[in-house]
């Protein structure tokens, strides 16, 4: 939109000017005639470039089921894409991921587990493919140990997809949120989590002091 505004007035100063100078020239010329013209021609074109740009984007589906120890993820794109990446909480220790796909449908160039991926621990797999054909449905099976206990920790409620495809020579990219209850875009959340730890137990002076130290170190600071 602000795109559009700065070209009608740019048109605005190029054109006023010139209809002004040619009705010196002819006094039959009206110049908000062809001022008019001029803006309705720019407003004409933006909207078709709009609409092309709509048809051009993808209709990106990615489902993920859960059950106690396992994600199913499915993805399908309608259009094809330079890239597909997926960011998706996991409550656990993830075990291994399956990639069921052909390499003539996707590269899946990463499955990186990020967090401590231990039994009581909050953590990410993250998912990249590339280069994923139109129509090709792919499937992925990430297996983990859940944690000990139900807990609601904030920002694993969704996970993140982000996705890159080409129009008119150029790379265009959307990312979204999509709830993991109904598999509906939802909003970005507050907090991201990742690498989170769950201890139900007192921890003892000396592993006190030893993480405490640890932190010092990873931060750089100096007793």
């Amino acid at each position: 939109m602000t795109t559009l505004v700065t070209k009608i007035v740019l048109v605005l100063l190029i054109t006023l000017p010139l209809a002004l100078l040619c009705r010196k020239w002819d006094a039959s010329i009206k110049p908000y005639i062809l001022v008019a013209f001029a803006v309705a021609t720019l407003f004409i074109e933006s909207s078709t470039d709009y609409v092309r740009g709509k048809f051009a984007e993808p209709n990106v589906e990615v489902n993920v089921v859960r059950s106690a120890d396992t994600c199913k993820i499915r993805v399908e794109s309608s259009k094809p894409l330079n890239s597909l990446a997926i960011d998706l909480p996991i409550l656990g220790n993830v075990n291994r991921v399956n990639d069921m796909n052909s390499i003539a449908d996707g590269t899946t160039t990463i499955k990186r587990v990020v967090g401590l991926n231990s039994p009581v621990s909050q953590n990410n797999i993250e998912i990249l493919i590339e280069d994923l054909k139109p129509s090709a449905k792919l499937e992925y099976n990430v297996h983990f140990q859940p944690l000990p206990m139900n807990l609601y920790i904030a920002g694993t409620d969704r996970y993140k997809l982000s996705y890159t495809w080409q129009f008119a020579g150029d790379s265009k990219t959307k990312t979204k949120w999509i709830s993991l209850d109904t598999g509906k875009e939802t909003g970005r959340p507050n907090v991201q989590v990742k690498g989170f730890t769950y201890r139900n137990r007192a921890l003892s002076p000396e592993e006190l002091k030893k993480q405490y130290e640890e932190g010092l170190k990873k931060h750089n600071i100096k007793e």
